[in-house]
């Protein structure tokens, strides 16, 4: 027995030796309505400690540690930075709340090693995006090419079967009068034909009502918390109905745009109505968040077999449509600045 507590206090001992203190400092930036600094253990997210926030944004925390641990530090538990804090060290961080993962710490030779990391990493994203970029461009540039072709062939010669089997080259937007005068061709030299019965059936069950200078279907979705919200509650406003999905590239690369002419106009009158084109909930609602698309949103989350798509006859995304203060559609397929153009001269009138 005395040698058990003999060692047991050995043991005690060698734990004081090597418990250190670490003492945090530093400043968070953009901060809206937290008033003090958590420091939780990263794997589990449990509570270390709090310290209160001084006015000019900056904090001052200590805390004692007997080996290395993953700490996330933050003026909330959603926005935190990631530090591996070692015993005896002195960390100091700067961080902004908007751009919270890019963090400028110094003292901590770890995590110095770990951001060095995420530096090279994000380097290499951003040569690979430039890569799929330019040959998204090429890709782009040949289908405009490929569409073109199909085009002129299709106006300067008599419609045939063979012509059926590349009606999908065209734009089913900008060619949709051809496409039809193809179809409706081609029935009444083969009405019986199964193929271009199928193509009939496909233009007579086509959304109607979703072209410049219509009223569209309503919309009945709900929202993430399971409220309907319908899209005609909104007239008197003027509104960008925007079909997405948290999937969708293209979606996410246009975010940005919505949410520059969201802040401009929203005061203006403008509302946006975001049908998301999502399956599971938690991809559409974490998106949401992550990308601060502080608008409205609803899903049935049936992806392509959502109502609304369908009776829009929406088969891309991102799709969008901006309606009048009456619910007429006032432009239709807008992205990037030919989008911020039109709000411009809306909100101009």
């Amino acid at each position: 027995m005395k040698k058990c507590l003999a060692v047991l206090l050995l043991l005690g001992c060698s734990i004081a030796v090597f418990a250190q203190n670490v003492n945090i400092s530093g400043v968070f930036k953009n901060r809206t309505y937290s008033t003090e600094i958590v420091v939780m253990y990263a794997y589990t997210q449990k509570m270390i400690t709090s310290a209160p926030i001084q006015q000019v944004d900056s904090f001052a925390v200590n805390i004692t540690l007997e080996k290395p641990e993953y700490l996330y530090i933050g003026p909330d538990e959603y926005n935190v930075v990631l530090i591996i804090a070692s015993p005896g060290e002195n960390i100091h961080i700067t961080a902004d709340v908007d751009n919270i993962t890019h963090p400028v710490v110094s003292g901590s030779l770890l995590t110095t090693e770990m951001y060095h990391m995420m530096d090279k990493s994000d380097e290499f994203a951003r040569k690979s995006d430039s890569i799929y970029k330019a040959a998204d461009s090429i890709s782009k540039a040949m289908e405009s090419q490929r569409t073109a072709w199909y085009r002129q062939q299709f106006s300067s010669k008599p419609a045939t079967l063979a012509s059926l089997v590349f009606l999908d080259m065209l734009d089913p937007v900008a060619d949709s009068a051809l496409f039809r005068d193809i179809v409706e061709t081609l029935y009444k030299q083969f009405p019986d034909n199964a193929f271009v019965k199928d193509y009939v059936s496909e233009l007579n069950n086509a959304p109607k009502n979703v072209d410049v200078g219509s009223t569209p279907p309503d919309i009945t979705l709900t929202d993430p918390n399971g409220k309907p919200l319908l899209l005609s509650s909104l007239k008197g406003k003027t509104v960008i109905v925007d079909f997405w999905a948290s999937w969708c590239k293209p979606c996410l690369e246009e975010i940005p745009n919505l949410v520059a002419a969201y802040k401009k106009y929203q005061k203006k009158g403008l509302e946006i109505y975001s049908v998301s084109l999502d399956r599971d909930k938690k991809s559409w609602t974490d998106a949401i968040s992550k990308h601060k698309m502080e608008w409205l949103h609803v899903s049935d989350l049936k992806m392509w077999e959502c109502q609304a798509a369908l009776d829009w006859g929406v088969q891309a995304v991102p799709a969008m449509f901006i309606l009048n203060k009456d619910g007429v559609i006032i432009y239709k397929d807008l992205r990037g600045e030919k989008l911020q153009e039109a709000l411009q001269t809306i909100f101009a009138e």
